[in-house]
């Protein structure tokens, strides 16, 4: 009995599913040292008016966040799209993939600082919001 081969379809489909993941996947952010340690001496109103400070910068950068993460969202269609075509008809087409470095590495850049904050408001012992 002789052995099938794989069909090119088969290698096209599946190259064409690399490409397409490994345009949408980005690397986790660097986790926060963990070492943030409060002022010796905070005084209950310090504690209250950072930790305030504190909830409000966490709110700006998620708001922030999510407004970059609509903007990547708003160009995913077209880069799988273009993927796709990449995969079956071109592969050099895949270089036009517009890989979002910038929006990615300022979403890394706002989850550092977003888990700085959670970091100093456990430390501080700040309520939950």
């Amino acid at each position: 009995m002789p052995k099938v081969a794989p069909s090119n379809s088969i290698k096209l489909v599946v190259a064409a599913a690399i490409l397409a993941l490994a345009s949408c996947a980005r690397d986790a952010p660097m986790l926060p040292n963990g070492s943030f340690a409060p002022p010796p001496a905070v005084t209950p109103d310090e504690r209250t008016g950072r930790c305030a400070a504190l909830a409000t910068n966490i709110a700006t950068l998620r708001g922030e966040m999510a407004t970059i993460n609509q903007v990547i969202a708003g160009h995913r269609h077209e880069d799988q799209v273009v993927g796709y075509l990449a995969g079956v008809l071109f592969p050099p087409l895949a270089l036009a993939i517009d890989q979002q470095k910038a929006q990615k590495a300022a979403l890394d850049d706002r989850q550092g600082k977003v888990d700085e904050a959670l970091a100093e408001q456990h430390a501080l012992a700040c309520p939950s919001s």
